[in-house]
Parts: C-alpha cells; structure tokens; sequence
C-alpha cells in the first residue's frame, strides 16, 4: 500500500491490473451487469438482462469504470439521455455493490482500436488494509 512517505521501487511494483479488472467485472455484477464481447465489432462492454436495468441495459467499459471511481456519466441509453451514477440504481443494489469494492479506485481505460483494457497505474489502495495480504501475497508487507 502507498502512503505519502514511501518511496516506489520500479522492481519492487507488482501487475495488478488483472486486480483491478477483476475489482471492477466483481462491482458491475453486483450491480447485475456481466462482460460481453459484441458480435458486431468486437468491442467489450457490460450487459444486463435485468429488469431493472432495462433503460441501460448495455453500459461501456469506460463507463462501468466512472461508476467504480463514483464518478456521474452521461448515459446515452435512455430517452432522454441522462446523468448515470451510482445512485441511478436502487438501494439494495448500491450496497451490494459498496460491499463488493477492493479497490478505492481502479485506473483503468478501455482502447477501442486493440479491443482491451489497460492499466494506467498499477499502484493500488485497499478499501480495507487486510485485502492487500489476500490479493497481494504480502508483497509489500
């Protein structure tokens, strides 16, 4: 885990982005989404086939990652187009998803020319402290 005062160590900083995909695929299901890869030009995305999420039934994977972070996206699945966040689901799901979180934050980005998801930083904080020793192997303890 990162603090203010430590110093990184370019061998010592493990891949996690496998981590935070599977941090982010873990909150999207919560949330009743599960990746898909389009039949049509190949790009991945998150679907449901929940009621519930019949106004935004596809999201993107840029998108699922705002959610993650809690940031509000503009969502163009609906008529009107409006604003999607965490709070545009119901109760019950929301806390599932709280629940389901590792990862403060994931940074991730989706490239639509390679069709995959790329690590931005592999520097990671736990939403609990006792994660790292699960998810990391005590790599930095």
């Amino acid at each position: 885990m990162h603090t203010s005062e430590s110093q990184w160590n370019p061998d010592e900083i493990i891949d996690t982005q496998k981590l935070q995909v599977f941090a982010l695929k873990e909150f999207m299901l919560q949330l009743g989404y599960e990746i898909m890869k389009s039949s049509v030009n190949g790009n991945w995305h998150f679907h449901s086939n929940q009621y519930s999420n019949r106004g935004r039934s596809k999201i993107s994977v840029g998108h699922a990652i705002s959610l993650y972070n809690g940031n509000s996206v503009r969502c163009v699945f609906g008529r009107p187009p409006h604003k999607l966040s965490i709070f545009s689901f119901d109760d019950y799901s929301i806390a599932k998803a709280k629940a389901a979180r590792i990862l403060k934050s994931i940074k991730l980005q989706y490239c639509r020319q390679t069709k995959q998801i790329l690590c931005q930083d592999h520097r990671v904080q736990f939403i609990v402290e006792s994660y790292s020793r699960l998810f990391l192997h005590n790599k930095y303890l």
